[in-house]
């Protein structure tokens, strides 16, 4: 079978995207366990992951963006561990839940 240039494109293409989805799966264990147990809900509730950020708002720190509102109700929270914020500004997020430890981590939808 003959390949064109084309095809090798698409390889490189693939490489790069399973790199990147490594990369944000590496980031995402960063995250502390109480907002991994956010995630996993979020997503189990059929809200999904859009975005993973590294470096903001702190360096080292993981920003997580979800595609919709946040679906449950995370009421079960460590206070000491993870605050609830509602920002409601279109120019940035709806809402998010931010660790209250350093480097603070943020998801936000």
């Amino acid at each position: 079978m003959k390949y064109s240039e084309k095809d090798f494109d698409i390889k490189r293409l693939i490489r790069k995207l399973d790199a990147e989805f490594i990369l944000q799966l590496l980031l995402l264990e960063k995250l502390p366990p109480s907002m991994q147990t956010i995630l996993d809900a979020e997503i189990k509730a059929g809200n999904r992951i859009v975005d993973v950020m590294e470096d903001y708002p702190d360096p080292h720190s993981v920003c997580v963006t979800l595609g919709e509102k946040f679906i449950v109700k995370h009421k079960n929270l460590d206070k000491d561990e993870v605050e609830f914020s509602l920002c409601n500004d279109p120019h940035y997020w709806f809402a998010d839940y931010t660790s209250k430890t350093y480097p603070k981590h943020l998801i936000i939808c």
